[in-house]
Order: structure tokens, then sequence, then C-alpha cells
């Protein structure tokens, strides 16, 4: 038997590309589906997650409930407990310092011919470190002179410089009226 084509070249050529388009859809088709497919049991599953939480949601609840009930106290005990939280909160803001007040006052305070590196505050101790560097001698002395003057410090401890310029300074200060650790 022999088999006899009488296509064309541009029919064959035609058929083939009918014959790759039409496996394309197939293809794209079989991908929207099962796309489709993923987004429903996308949905189920989040839904169901969600019903099972607000479940154990309420399971909870219901024990935080049963619990209180069981463990009922009388209404003296509960004053003692909440006049021993407002005594933990009241030494806890006898003892709260405002720094950015503080640190404003001390920068407002340093000459012109001081920069200030940083300030160390120890409120166990309540001490200050100043750590900085002075253009001049002049300018080193005259903050020492505004830091003695001043009504937030005392014993004011300046190291001692012999150089004329450029100088790297610590000073450490006592500060007044500072709530202890």
């Amino acid at each position: 038997m022999m088999l006899i084509n009488l296509t064309s070249p541009q029919m064959q050529k035609e058929l083939k590309l009918r014959a790759i388009s039409a496996m394309i859809k197939t293809v794209v088709f079989a991908i929207i589906s099962l796309e489709i497919i993923y987004a429903i049991s996308l949905v189920v599953g989040t839904s169901l997650l969600n019903k099972k939480a607000s479940d154990l949601a309420l399971d909870a609840d219901r024990a935080a409930l049963l619990l209180r009930s069981q463990g009922q106290s009388t209404v003296s005990d509960r004053i003692k407990e909440l006049n021993s939280q407002i005594s933990v909160l009241q030494n806890l803001q006898k003892r709260y310092v405002s720094w950015s007040p503080l640190i404003s006052k001390f920068t407002s305070m340093t000459p012109s011919g001081i920069k200030l590196s940083s300030l160390i505050f120890d409120q166990k101790t309540s001490t200050l470190n100043f750590i900085g560097q002075a253009e001049t001698r002049d300018a080193y002395i005259q903050y020492e002179k505004i830091l003695q003057q001043s009504d937030l410090v005392s014993d004011v401890v300046f190291p001692l410089q012999t150089k004329k310029s450029d100088i790297s300074f610590s000073i450490s200060v006592n500060l007044k009226n500072l709530p202890k650790l």
C-alpha cells in the first residue's frame, strides 16, 4: 500500500500550526483549571482554619472563666492585691527621672568652643560624666566655672590641663536632687 499526500506544503504547515495551537489551548486550559482548584482549596482551608481558631479561642475563654469561678477571691483579697500593685507603681514613679530636660539644661550651659561627645548618667551613684573636647584652654576653664556655679551639680572634678588647644577631657560631677535606684 502506498500513501500519496496530495496536500500542498503550505497546507501541511497550516495543519501542523493548528495542531500545535490546539495542544497549547489544551495545556493552558489544564493549567487554569488546576489554578481554580487550588484557589478553591485555599479558600475552603482558610475558612476551616478560621473556624477552628475561633473554636479554640472560645474554649480558652471558657477555661479562663471556669478557673476564675473556682478560685473566687474575696473583695478584701482583691483590695490587698490592688494596694500592693499601687505601692509598686508609686515606688517606680519616685525613682523615675525625666532625662530629656536635664540633658537640655546641660547642653544649654555648654559654651562655644566646647564639644561634648557623650554624657554618661549613673542614677545609682547620682553622677554624670562629660566627655568632650575644648578648642582652647580658656573655653575649658569657662566651662569649669559654669558647672561649679550651676545649681544642678556639686563636687565638680575638672582634671588640670596643660595643653593650650584641642583639649580632650572627661569631667565628673555629682547630680543634685536625683532619685537613687
